[in-house]
């Protein structure tokens, strides 16, 4: 039997799974959960009350925390509720007309079934050869597919399952396999979201611009005052995305031209690039008479035969002051001949480039900068943020999986797509594998160097203090203190972080 996609059982599998099980109780949990869609701790709290057998109806108390109890109603299938009469004839002493019973009894203090007896009961007993560790969420998301397939609508699919936003219940709406083998697209209404989230490898939502509009706005002004601007910032926060958005926002402008510096590193021949891109686009004379018959390859190999400061002064000598806006990826790694061209560029072109951070001794092209400083995102807009790139994830405990995400990336928007692209790699997202997975690289590192120094000092004070209180001991602690104040300095460069 070919394995679903994404966790869903076919009608086959699902009625494979039905009557392989013997157990009246574990039936019904399964039941419970693939024809309402319930959770398992939904499920092990009914009670007898929670049904309408005449209606066919159930009623399930859909509490938050710190927030008002939502009752919804769910229709209970034919099979249901023959199983529900069944279960109920053969328990003695129990009716659903009358009582409040749990339907799932246990000596425990909380009176019903725990939430591990009944994942222990699926994984071990019930498993399928397709799907060898049964989970209970697969059961829940194939009533939310088979609800789709039977053209309910998106809004009603969250009612009945309970989630909170639109979105967890939209994530159902991604094209899947059918029984035939085709690909099936379960509503109309959701064809612009499956175009955005089909599969792990469709295009997320662009993140760059989520909380960083008045930067952006702030670098296209200072642009157009032909300011020259280095955006600096940590690794991932953003600052080549930036840079990239504003080059692609520019090129539709007529009153700012770009030109781009490829590479500080190789800067002779990044030189010679930009040199002929000019006398393409602008001076097509001026190249024809320099360079008559030569391809584009060929003209910059002969132009990296002149030297970089003729390069430099002859890009200069072509264009008019300040009507060039030249960016610059990155100036981390600028060696001291590209701080000399830089000095002659600040002037003569409107520049913009990033950095992580650039040593003093190499920063004086910099003076007539301004500096915008690229923070990590704010709560607000990281929540925004893992909203957008968790399009197609359904978590178990979606606000505990939000936390998790923003406290171990701390805002920084490249680290949350990386954490939330290894949650993709999951099958199924449980408070426990939310829990599990972590991202160290964008935590923040605190250097305790002037604590540890600062208390040394302290107890090497108890050396003197030993005069006036005469006390032995004080005078060993502060003199053991005091040798580790002079061996310190050499430990603390071996405690320096190397390796992630």
């Amino acid at each position: 039997m070919k394995a679903t996609p994404r966790g869903f059982l076919t009608a086959e599998q699902a009625d494979d799974l039905i009557s392989g099980i013997k157990n009246d109780k574990h039936r019904l949990l399964v039941l419970l959960m693939l024809d309402c869609g319930l959770t398992v701790s939904q499920c092990i709290g009914l009670k007898s009350s929670s049904f309408d057998l005449k209606d066919r109806n159930l009623h399930v108390d859909a509490a938050r925390k710190g927030k008002k109890s939502i009752v919804r109603c769910i229709p209970i299938s034919s099979r249901l509720h023959s199983e529900l009469a069944r279960y109920g004839e053969s328990r003695e002493g129990f009716s659903f007309n009358y009582g409040n019973a749990f339907i799932f009894p246990s000596n425990n203090p909380r009176g019903h079934i725990c939430r591990s007896a009944v994942n222990k009961i699926l994984k071990k007993k019930y498993s399928l050869p397709a799907i060898p560790r049964l989970h209970p969420f697969i059961l829940r998301h194939t009533y939310a597919k088979n609800q789709l397939s039977t053209g309910t609508q998106v809004q009603k699919l969250r009612e009945l399952l309970g989630h909170a936003h639109r979105r967890s219940a939209s994530a159902y709406t991604v094209p899947y396999v059918g029984e035939a083998g085709q690909e099936m697209d379960l509503t109309e209404e959701t064809t612009e979201h499956v175009a955005r989230s089909g599969n792990k490898s469709a295009e997320q939502p662009p993140y760059v611009t989520i909380g960083r509009k008045d930067i952006i706005d702030q670098l296209n002004d200072l642009i157009q005052r032909k300011v020259n601007v280095v955006i600096i910032g940590a690794i991932g926060v953003g600052k080549s995305h930036l840079l990239q958005e504003f080059e692609e926002s520019v090129k539709s402008s007529a009153s700012i031209k770009v030109l781009k510096l490829e590479d500080t590193n190789s800067l002779k021949s990044a030189l010679a690039q930009m040199l002929i891109f000019i006398l393409k686009t602008d001076q097509q004379g001026v190249y024809q008479f320099l360079f008559p018959g030569y391809e584009y390859s060929d003209a910059v190999i002969r132009l990296s035969r002149e030297s970089i400061a003729y390069i430099a002064k002859e890009i200069i000598k072509l264009t008019e002051r300040k009507f060039y806006t030249l960016i610059i990826d990155n100036v981390d790694q600028i060696g001291p001949y590209s701080v000399r061209i830089l000095e002659l560029f600040k002037d003569h072109f409107t520049i913009v480039t990033t950095a992580r951070a650039i040593p003093v001794n190499r920063s004086s092209f910099l003076w007539n900068f301004e500096i915008i400083r690229l923070q990590p995102l704010c709560r607000a807009s990281a929540m925004k943020l893992i909203d957008n790139l968790s399009v197609g994830l359904v978590p178990d405990d979606l606000t505990l999986y939000k936390n998790h995400v923003y406290e171990q990336t701390n805002g920084n928007p490249r680290a949350i797509a990386e954490i939330i692209e290894r949650y993709r790699k999951e099958g199924f997202i449980s408070k426990e594998v939310i829990r599990r997975i972590r991202h160290t690289g964008a935590l923040p590192e605190y250097d305790c160097t002037f604590i540890v120094l600062l208390f040394l000092a302290c107890v090497a004070c108890l050396r003197y203090l030993n005069h006036e209180v005469q006390n032995a001991s004080f005078r060993v602690l502060g003199g053991i203190a005091l040798v580790f104040l002079f061996i310190t300095r050499y430990f603390f460069k071996f405690s320096r972080k190397k390796n992630v």
